[in-house]
């Protein structure tokens, strides 16, 4: 039986050079980790995603997680109980024809 590990890429930590480099920028600046991103690539010449910005900024306790914004719609299209109880079909109509 395989074995299912964990989908999706495996989570990059910040270094502590990069936390400094959060930090300084953010006691300065006092930006949202978006923001912050752009910041630190034209100030400091380093790209860090804004991802990993924000879980920095969530250990330092300045930013927090939005519940709202993490939660997905649930929707099924044209799921029936039995099959063929549903038809859906598109047309058009040809001048000429």
């Amino acid at each position: 039986m395989p074995e299912l590990k964990k989908p999706g890429r495996r989570c990059v930590e910040a270094t502590d050079e990069e936390k400094k480099l959060i930090y300084d920028a953010y006691t300065k600046y006092g930006v949202n980790a978006l923001t912050l991103e752009r910041v630190i690539e034209f100030e400091y010449g380093r790209h860090i995603p804004h991802n990993r910005i924000h879980r920095v900024m969530k250990s330092m306790g300045v930013a927090r997680d939005e519940p709202r914004k993490r939660v997905r719609k649930k929707w099924i299209r044209y799921e029936r109980k039995y099959s063929n109880s549903l038809w859906h079909t598109d047309w058009k109509l040809i001048d000429g024809s």
